[in-house]
């Protein structure tokens, strides 16, 4: 067992170096001199303004009889203590992020981090799992946020918190599924079987669309909603090959969840590798932006029900459940993916025919 005293305390080098001096009873001028230094060098070593060098090491050890290596510990002991000490500022500091963030209902609740009770240790185990080496980094817009359909001024601090931790997130797990490469022939012939299992149990149908999109070089990640994070889906390119399509569970009615996986799938058909696209609750959008969502909004409308068939249906005004129902079976979608986008298109109010939607419960993929 080792006993040896570790003070909680490192002093710099300096503070030995002034002790040599009273023990040997002369003063900096003279000190300097007999060491070979400028009165300057010594006059910053001794404030602890400046690092005690390896030739000043060997001065040192030839002047006192000492191992060079006894001087060099000792700046080595206190740049060590330093580095600990500024982690103990960042600390205090991440403890402000950290209270944002919704630790134990998201991370421990999802057996994604372990539980944890102390602020310390949830900082500790975020700051490794989220590859950063403080938390202050999540505050900013320009790690996870920098995509061209994010206006910033919409999100509040403890959003773009939460964004960005919800984000990583999902880049983790995604790094984590094998995936051919990138694939868009085969991933446009998997998108007409995706579009035919509206009406399979989602815990069933997910793990085969997984299957299929890893297939064609992207991962799905189907992520429980983090509380503030604003987002109901995302894609980032790993790389030219490797496309991550994170999916929030949030609110997952059946249309809300079908209609969101499609946008995303949308977003990776147009292939901008080096944009990280948010899909969000916001009306304000750049110009570039608004043709990108809107192409995406308008893809997944058509895909899951196509225009030409959902204009004929709305044109009779004859909106019942059997009318409904008759109308997803013509064209093989749940039921409640139409009543969704009557809502949405405001042909039925929001509290119509909500029997026949369904809000999946949804495990982590």
């Amino acid at each position: 067992m080792n006993n040896q005293f570790k003070p909680s305390i490192v002093f710099h080098p300096g503070v030995y170096i002034r002790d040599l001096m009273v023990e040997m009873e002369i003063n900096q001028t003279e000190f300097s001199n007999r060491l070979g230094i400028t009165g300057k060098t010594l006059s910053k070593l001794l404030n602890g303004q400046a690092t005690l060098s390896k030739e000043i090491a060997g001065k040192l050890s030839a002047m006192t009889g000492t191992s060079i290596g006894v001087w060099l510990n000792l700046q080595s002991s206190y740049d060590e203590y330093c580095v600990k000490e500024s982690l103990e500022a960042n600390l205090e500091e991440d403890f402000d992020v950290l209270d944002n963030i919704d630790y134990n209902g998201f991370f421990a609740k999802h057996n994604i981090l372990p539980s944890a009770r102390k602020k310390e240790d949830k900082v500790k185990a975020l700051r490794q799992y989220l590859n950063v080496a403080s938390l202050q980094v999540f505050t900013g817009t320009d790690i996870l946020l920098n995509c061209k359909n994010a206006t910033y001024t919409d999100f509040t601090k403890k959003e773009i918190i939460c964004v960005n931790t919800w984000m990583q997130t999902a880049i983790n797990m995604g790094k984590d599924i094998p995936t051919d490469p990138y694939n868009e022939a085969l991933f446009k012939k998997h998108l007409v079987t995706i579009r035919n299992m509206t009406c399979d149990e989602p815990n069933e149908s997910i793990p085969k669309i997984k299957t299929m999109l890893s297939d064609s070089g992207i991962a799905l990640v189907v992520l429980p909603h983090l509380k503030n994070s604003k987002i109901n889906g995302a894609v980032k390119w790993l790389s030219p090959h490797k496309a991550v399509l994170a999916i929030n569970t949030r609110g997952a009615y059946a249309d809300i969840f079908w209609f969101a996986l499609f946008h995303e799938l949308q977003h990776v058909l147009q292939h901008k590798t080096k944009d990280t696209f948010l899909s969000y609750d916001s009306h304000e959008q750049t110009d570039i932006n608004q043709i990108l969502e809107r192409d995406a909004d308008d893809s997944a409308r058509e895909r899951i029900i196509p225009l030409q068939d959902y204009t004929a249906f709305i044109a009779n005004k004859d909106y019942t459940d059997t009318s409904i129902i008759a109308f997803a079976q013509s064209i093989n979608v749940h039921p409640g993916i139409v009543v969704g986008r009557l809502q949405h298109d405001k042909e039925i109010d929001y509290n119509e025919f909500n029997n026949l939607r369904v809000r999946y419960q949804i495990s982590m993929h």
